[in-house]
């Protein structure tokens, strides 16, 4: 639904998409990158940081088509590898703003808002 609130759950290190849908409670349209066994270990090889890369590089240009919001949403359990190919992919001009959220004491939390600032 491209009025809804676009929201992007990348849960490779553990599954965390229920808890965002109830974060959310139906007010989101939720797009979600993940793998058939979450764990800290999953990324193994350079090959499939590669396909990662592709992947959310896609999701992001699709997200940033179709929605009417002026940001995407992003909740994350990923390794380190997988957040820093995250922020190389992301482009100020063909992407929508992101808001990145960290879940702390119970909670998601607004962390960083990143945009482009022209």
């Amino acid at each position: 639904d491209h009025t809804k609130t676009p929201v992007l759950v990348l849960s490779l290190s553990d599954r965390i998409t229920e808890r965002i849908t109830q974060y959310y409670n139906g007010k989101a349209s939720i797009w979600e990158v993940t793998i058939e066994k979450p764990n800290m270990d999953m990324m193994r090889t350079k090959n499939q940081l590669e396909e990662y890369k592709r992947i959310v590089r896609d999701l992001l240009n699709e997200i940033s088509r179709l929605s009417d919001s002026p940001s995407i949403n992003v909740h994350m359990a990923i390794p380190v590898s997988c957040a820093i190919e995250f922020g190389r992919v992301w482009m100020p001009k063909p992407h929508k703003s992101l808001a990145l959220y960290d879940y702390r004491n119970n909670r998601e939390n607004e962390t960083i808002i990143i945009k482009d600032n022209q």
